[in-house]
């Protein structure tokens, strides 16, 4: 089935969504397109890197490197070799959309735009493009299959997804495999760092017994991957491609920047003795074990199995040297893949095997350092046990402080409640203007009780208390303006407005 393109909004006389700046070229359908093509802009477009067969050749791997391939079912992606072109990305990744058919995955179709036409494609199409397996049933990768492959090439379990750095795969071709993954096929901006099922692809030709992996449904789950994202775009090639499928013709020669050259890890050396020369005189190439340091292994090499596809591995053997690389000659997982090589000797000495470290002894200042900050550690435990301490106690008293405080206001109300029933026994009716006159406070010295020798009546209030008629009486209370003293009588008070009886 040929691919299916639509030329409905390919007529540039007929453009009614204005360009992006810079992509004239680029006829973009609908506006959604456009706000998504502007946001694509922003982002990197790195180029892509694939392999570079000459050097393959020189090193000796381009056979197995070859079979790799081959048993994975990617022949046709080990001998592509496209230019990287930023306005063909963008076009593709504004415009890609990924629809999933939940019973049959040969029916999935993703859609997308590439000069200026609306494309689409079925996987089976995909796949056959690509040169890429196809299976009538839904596959997916095994993760426990790249644990154990992982393990058998660096000699450490996965510990974490995120940072399984290539540089701790010794073994030149599976390094080279992974490395095109990060830098072309699965393309990802951390290109030293690989992902599970990058593993579980190449352990399909290596391990037996797993079953095939369909790499077209992790290809379009990464295309998906980076069409939502807003890092850099490191698959271009792929896309380059996709295009000659609709008439595309690379017009530019790829150049040994945009392929994996083993620059980086591979030293040529000229002058070696004849013993370590070919019996045809050919070139010999060491393998740089570590980039920062001069650690080579000369391939080929009975330390490096280039038939690894046969090969037994035992518990000592790791895919490289017969024990696995020492903790302290690690690579660091930062390294730049193209960095500069730093300057080498003219006949490196090859070591098919490092020794293993001496007992690691600290001389008397670090020993005295250390001594001094045991010392620190122990001052500043102590120092906290009492703090701790200080603040226990601390709180404590204010809980004294609060209970004394209620036990003395539960005395205060208790006798304040007695001095109030004492002055209702000792005034009698006259007890409420007394207490209106002053409180509990102020009557800590009350006055003493009256005389029982004369009687007042108060009109409007009813109020009757027993008072020495013979002294002068004065009383000030609300509504009453005069008042009359009787001798061995009444007194009788009321309102202006009233009449005495």
């Amino acid at each position: 089935m040929a691919p299916r393109k639509s030329k409905a909004s390919s007529s540039r006389g007929n453009r009614a969504i204005p360009p992006v700046s810079g992509y004239e070229n680029v006829d973009l359908a609908t506006e959604a397109q456009r706000e998504s093509f502007i946001n694509q802009t922003k982002r990197e477009v790195k180029q892509s890197r694939f392999m570079c067969l000459t050097t393959l050749a020189l090193l000796w791997i381009d056979t197995v490197m070859h079979d790799i391939f081959a048993r994975i079912g990617m022949t046709r992606v080990f001998d592509m070799q496209y230019v990287t072109y930023p306005h063909l990305v963008y076009e593709f990744f504004s415009s890609f959309a990924y629809t999933k058919d939940v019973d049959d995955h040969a029916n999935d179709i993703i859609t997308f735009r590439l000069l200026n036409e609306n494309c689409s494609l079925t996987k089976r199409e995909f796949a056959q493009h690509f040169g890429l397996p196809w299976f009538d049933e839904a596959r997916t990768y095994d993760s426990l299959v790249g644990y154990e492959l992982w393990k058998r090439m660096t000699g450490k379990p996965v510990v974490d997804l995120s940072k399984l750095s290539v540089n701790r795969v010794q073994h030149p071709v599976f390094r080279l495999f992974l490395k095109f993954c990060s830098n072309c096929f699965l393309g990802r901006p951390n290109n030293h760092h690989t992902r599970i099922w990058d593993v579980c692809v190449l352990a399909q030709a290596v391990l037996p017994g797993p079953d095939q992996v369909d790499v077209a449904t992790i290809l379009w789950t990464h295309f998906y991957n980076v069409a939502t994202s807003t890092g850099p775009i490191v698959m271009g090639g792929l896309i380059t491609h996709l295009a000659t499928l609709y008439g595309f013709i690379d017009p530019g020669p790829i150049t040994s920047r945009q392929l994996i050259c083993t620059e980086w890890l591979v030293t040529k050396t000229l002058g070696l003795v004849p013993s370590h020369k070919t019996p045809i005189g050919a070139q010999v190439y060491n393998w740089r074990i570590l980039p920062r340091t001069s650690i080579y292994l000369q391939i080929p090499s009975a330390d490096v199995p280039l038939d690894i596809i046969d090969h037994q591995i035992g518990d000592g053997h790791h895919y490289c040297l017969p024990g696995a690389i020492p903790d302290h000659y690690e690579e660091p997982i930062h390294d730049e893949d193209d960095e500069a090589p730093p300057l080498i000797p003219e006949e490196p000495p090859i070591i098919p095997e490092q020794p293993q470290p001496q007992v690691f002894h600290y001389t008397p200042f670090e020993q005295q350092m250390l001594e001094n900050m045991a010392k620190l550690n122990n001052n500043y435990t102590q120092l906290r046990d009492e703090v701790g301490l200080y603040r226990t106690e601390h709180r404590k008293s204010i809980e004294r402080m609060e209970e004394q405080r209620q036990a003395d206001w539960h005395r205060y109300e208790e006798d304040r409640r007695r001095y109030e029933e004492d002055q209702r026994r000792t005034y009698g009716a006259l007890y409420s203007y007394v207490a209106h006159q002053s409180g509990f406070e102020s009557m800590a010295n009350p006055p003493p009780p009256p005389h029982p020798l004369g009687t007042i009546r108060l009109h409007g209030v009813i109020l009757e208390a027993r008072v020495p008629v013979v002294e002068a009486m004065m009383m000030v209370m609300a509504g009453i303006t005069w008042m009359r003293t009787y001798t061995m009588g009444e007194v009788w008070a009321g309102t202006r407005d009233s009449a005495m009886t």
